[in-house]
């Protein structure tokens, strides 16, 4: 028998969520620390989102480096469909 034993007390903190359409992903702060790998993004990019291609290697090189990466909840992938505490959250970092 497998047991599976996990601290309940350690909650990863996300700093980036991504959304795909057909040919991006495109990623969104989510935390103070995440906007340093956001704008390291764009430095590398151009924009923040890469080709959909490209996105694996993105997010495994992001937690490597210790950032929280995780698929947006949002319905879609439009900016409207994003709750206002997510909203509020963008708009306070000046994004």
């Amino acid at each position: 028998m497998l047991l599976l034993i996990t601290n309940q007390k350690h909650i990863m903190k996300i700093d980036l969520i991504w959304i795909s359409d057909g040919l991006f992903t495109t990623f969104l702060v989510n935390s103070e620390s995440g906007l340093e790998a956001y704008n390291q993004i764009i430095d590398v990019c151009g924009a923040p989102k890469v080709l959909n291609q490209h996105r694996d290697s993105t997010i495994y090189q992001l937690k490597q480096a210790g950032y929280g990466v995780r698929k947006s909840t949002a319905k879609t992938s439009k900016v409207k469909d994003f709750t206002d505490s997510e909203l509020a959250l963008l708009g306070s970092l000046g994004i």
